[in-house]
Formats: structure tokens, sequence, C-alpha cells
């Protein structure tokens, strides 16, 4: 979150990557790459990963907000 605050936002998902390479069931990680991919403005690529975690866990309301 601190890179991100800083704008350091492809250094944030290069430890979010790593984070769910080491905990792939953690949701909370893959939110996270969601946010960063939207805060880069790859709308697309966020919204892909958003909606993977809306499959896996349909009613996460940290997800169907976005």
């Amino acid at each position: 979150m601190g890179k991100m605050r800083r704008g350091q936002t492809k250094e944030a998902v290069k430890y979010v990557e790593r984070l769910i390479d080491i905990e792939p069931e953690e949701v909370e990680w893959r939110l996270l790459e969601a946010l960063c991919y939207e805060m880069m403005g790859q709308l697309s690529k966020a919204k892909t990963l958003f909606k993977e975690i809306l499959k896996e866990r349909p009613l996460l309301l940290r997800a169907l907000h976005v």
C-alpha cells in the first residue's frame, strides 16, 4: 500500500505478484493486484481480475464495488 500511495504502482504490482505466488488462496492479494492495475489506468486488466475474484466469491463487497 505504501508503494501505491507514493505513486510507485508498477513496483507495488511486483510485490503483490510475489505475495500471490506465496499465498495463492489469499483473496486480499488478488484484490490489491486488481487495484494496482486500476490505479495505473489498465482498466481492462483490473476488470478481468475483479471478475475472476467474483467467480470464486460472488458476494465479496470489495470486488463488487468496482
